[in-house]
């Protein structure tokens, strides 16, 4: 079992997402033995901090957005450390650095060359030699200059560097793809005393042929079972991983415990989604105590009846209560979408188990044609897929309606998306950006339905008792960072997103469609386990145990050897706290509602301080 690493308030950086030259640099310095460095990226921005975001959107948006979030992010962080002492700021520009609004009184020391790095650096520490490494040896090189407590210089004349590996029980596999992300990677196995090994990276068309590969293998597809070995092996192939208990992998999509399963426990941390945030509120939240709640999801009374899944949310639940856990079921009827998305975003919940129907969904086939400010005309090929909510809410005209569409382009201009062609148009942001507009306000001049598609790729969803959920949502457990076991078909690939993003420290999917028997008792025994065991080696014990032989590596863990599950102290305590927890979460809506001005924004404020006065009343009701 490896022990969680530790983390100090002394340095905290955050580094340009491809300033990875001077992150790792700076991290050679700041690193300490048994300790993770809080490291967060932040992207590219077209526009500063004081720059209008327009609506409909536009070509700034989107930056502008990811921009604010990640900055949010990274002020939660500093808050939850006790503050912090000194902040390196690594290759930022002035319009990135504006969207920091860092509290006063903090240290901040801007890194722009590399020649800043000793000048400012230096004095905190005792001179220490310096170890010279190339470019494209940059991971290697601060691995082992923190081994060899020496100092990280970039120089393009220095000798080849040769990786090397310890006698460490735990690796990490880091697919270097030019990004911060894998120095992130460096700074966690350094912190737990890991091996690393490192590997070429995945293009986005590698990424989709893996998903086709999958797809065609569980139909008996020999070649492409091949071809997945092939991705593995022409990375990993010579590596003995049974020296290994643990194997985390930093990857943006290969699945490498197809292969290594049964030598090693596998987890994942996805290297497209925050890295950074992810490996941080794992270890910061590793022993922390949650609210002692547990959410459970299953429109159960599907037709026909599913006893498999019955059985399972019945033995989870009783499993949860064994834990001291306050538990909440959505069952039935009541797992609608609407219900879901506001479970989802405001119960403050530590695990969040799904039984349901999960995977591609069927949607429509369109060609839309429009007119751009210039007068062009264009075309656009896409698939579509809607669901539409009825929620609680009413007008003069009825229930309200909500309808949640989401649109996959296939094509611009008769060029397929991703293809050499496209590219060869150069088409600016602002062009794709009018595409959405123009689908999302119905500003087409001709819509042509191709097909009816009966799985529209890249469509994960979750099924609800009144349609499909996509997973799009913009909080996460009321701030709480929870455990998600999604035991649904399909379900580890885009709709992991969401939830990463949005906080969770740990996630579970399958890689292909579940046999309802076999993932009823996988997940049975998971819970038993992580009574004891953390729930990396939860879960592969138990799918050991119940999955067939061609099924046991369909689990994917995204999260780190040493994440677990907490016991609650007594179910009294699980109550009590879930609750201080709800009210203090109305509190902040009310006084959020109190400084809003838009009179929208104060309506569905008032609808979120509803659903928690509703679910205080309906706590308050429940029995133990």
């Amino acid at each position: 079992m490896i022990t969680n690493p530790k983390i100090k308030n002394t340095f905290l950086c955050i580094t340009d997402r491809h300033s990875t030259l001077l992150a790792a640099m700076v991290c050679s310095y700041l690193i300490e033995d048994a300790y993770y460095l809080p490291l967060f990226e932040i992207q590219k921005v077209t526009v500063p901090r004081n720059f209008p975001i327009t609506t409909p959107q536009d070509q700034h948006t989107f930056s502008q957005q990811r921009a604010l979030e990640v900055a949010t992010h990274i002020r939660n962080a500093i808050v939850r450390l006790n503050g912090c002492e000194n902040i390196i700021v690594i290759g930022l520009s002035d319009d990135q650095k504006s969207y920091l609004e860092l509290p006063d009184g903090l240290n901040i020391i801007s890194i722009n060359h590399q020649e800043d790095i000793d000048f400012l650096l230096s004095p905190f520490f005792e001179q220490k030699p310096i170890l010279n490494c190339r470019p494209e040896d940059v991971l290697n090189g601060l691995y082992e200059a923190v081994k060899s407590k020496r100092w990280l210089n970039i120089d393009s004349n220095a000798e080849k560097f040769e990786q090397s590996t310890s006698k460490a029980t735990s690796c990490v596999v880091i697919e270097n793809d030019g990004t911060s992300g894998p120095i992130v990677a460096v700074n966690y196995a350094l912190s737990i005393n890991a091996d690393i090994i490192i590997v070429s990276p995945i293009t986005g068309e590698e990424i989709k042929d893996i998903k086709d590969q999958l797809a065609k293998w569980k139909t008996n597809n020999i070649i492409a079972r091949q071809n997945l070995d092939n991705y593995i092996t022409s990375r990993i192939g010579g590596v003995n991983f049974s020296l290994y208990n643990y194997t985390t992998f930093f990857t943006a999509g290969i699945p490498y415990s197809l292969l290594l399963g049964k030598h090693t426990v596998c987890t994942y941390v996805h290297l497209e989604f925050s890295p950074d945030l992810f490996t941080f509120t794992n270890i910061l939240f590793a022993d922390a105590p949650g609210t002692g709640t547990a959410l459970l999801f299953s429109p159960i009374d599907f037709n026909p009846p599913l006893p498999a899944v019955e059985l399972e949310i019945n033995q989870v639940t009783t499993l949860m209560h064994e834990m001291n856990y306050q538990v909440k079921q959505l069952c039935g009827k009541e797992a609608s979408i609407y219900n879901l998305s506001q479970y989802l975003e405001f119960y403050p919940f530590d695990v969040l188990h799904f039984s349901s129907h999960g995977g591609e969904i069927p949607g429509i086939r369109i060609k839309s044609e429009f007119i751009d400010k210039t007068g062009k005309q264009h075309s656009l090929v896409y698939d579509h897929v809607r669901s539409i909510v009825v929620t609680p809410w009413y007008n003069e005209n009825g229930p309200i309606i909500e309808i949640k569409h989401m649109v996959f382009p296939l094509s611009y201009n008769g060029y397929d998306v991703g293809s050499p062609e496209l590219a060869d148009q150069q088409y600016s942001a602002e062009f794709f950006i009018e595409c959405q507009n123009v689908i999302a306000e119905n500003r087409t001049i001709k819509d042509t339905l191709i097909e009816e598609i009966k799985a529209v790729p890249n469509s994960r969803s979750i099924m609800c008792s009144d349609g499909s959920f996509y997973g799009i949502f913009r909080h996460l457990a009321g701030d709480m960072k929870p455990f998600i076991f999604n035991n649904t078909c399909w379900s580890w690939g885009e709709i992991v997103e969401s939830f990463i993003k949005k906080g969770a420290r740990g996630y579970i999917g399958t890689l292909w469609e579940v046999n309802d028997n076999a993932a009823a008792n996988t997940a049975i025994s998971f819970y038993k386990n992580v009574k004891t065991m953390p729930t990396a080696d939860a879960l592969q014990d138990a799918a050991n145990m119940c999955q067939l032989d061609d099924d046991k590596n369909i689990y994917i863990i995204f999260g780190f050897p040493f994440t677990k599950l907490h016991q609650s102290t007594s179910k009294h305590d699980s109550k009590r706290k879930l609750r201080w927890k709800l009210e203090r979460d109305k509190e902040y809506w009310i006084r959020t509602k109190q400084s809003a001005t838009n009179a929208n924004l104060r309506n569905e404020i008032d609808k979120i301080i509803s659903w928690h006065t509703t679910s205080i009343s309906s706590l308050d009701n429940s029995v133990l």
